[in-house]
């Protein structure tokens, strides 16, 4: 169930957009693998990390701290008469949503349980379980302040991943 709110959450955040090359498609990968550093790099000077396959990316600003809820560029290559297509789309890193899904999965797991026995009258669980549910609300609401602040130090870097696509691959929107 929360995958499915995560996963309406995520695209909530950006549609799919189309930008179109004039290099093959071996161009584009070459050119930006060139550019690209590696995600697990720590000192490195590339503008952009992330990973370039020959079918997919994965690309993230370069940023001097960790920032889980940073919006990253997630792109399929399809070649297209000697052109090559790039379908893209912004969202988080699938670990960092994976890490969203545990989270809240288990926050609610523990409301469940709290009211089952809370309905069972189980003896560690007081008269009235309103502390609990208030402890386990401000958890779940305190979840979302990572991921605010996160997006908040991100907010420009869209613009700047798109940008990046232009000048390295002279890439045009569809």
């Amino acid at each position: 169930m929360f995958a499915i709110i995560l996963n309406i959450l995520d695209r909530m955040i950006s549609e799919s957009f189309d930008l179109i090359s004039p290099l093959p498609r071996d161009e584009c990968v070459r050119r930006l693998g060139k550019e690209t550093g590696s995600k697990w790099g720590i000192f490195h000077r590339a503008p952009v990390t992330g990973y370039v396959k020959k079918t997919s990316l994965l690309l993230r600003k370069n940023i001097c701290y960790r920032n889980h809820f940073q919006l990253c560029l997630l792109g399929q290559f399809h070649e297209e008469n000697g052109r090559t297509r790039l379908r893209c789309r912004f969202g988080w890193e699938p670990f960092t949503t994976a890490s969203m899904i545990v989270v809240w999965s288990g926050l609610v797991l523990a409301a469940i349980a709290t009211f089952v026995a809370w309905l069972v009258g189980h003896e560690l669980i007081p008269d009235s379980p309103v502390p609990l549910f208030g402890v386990l609300l401000f958890c779940f609401g305190f979840s979302f302040v990572p991921m605010i602040i996160g997006r908040w130090l991100a907010y420009n870097e869209p613009k700047f991943l798109i940008a990046f696509l232009r000048r390295t691959i002279d890439a045009r929107e569809a």
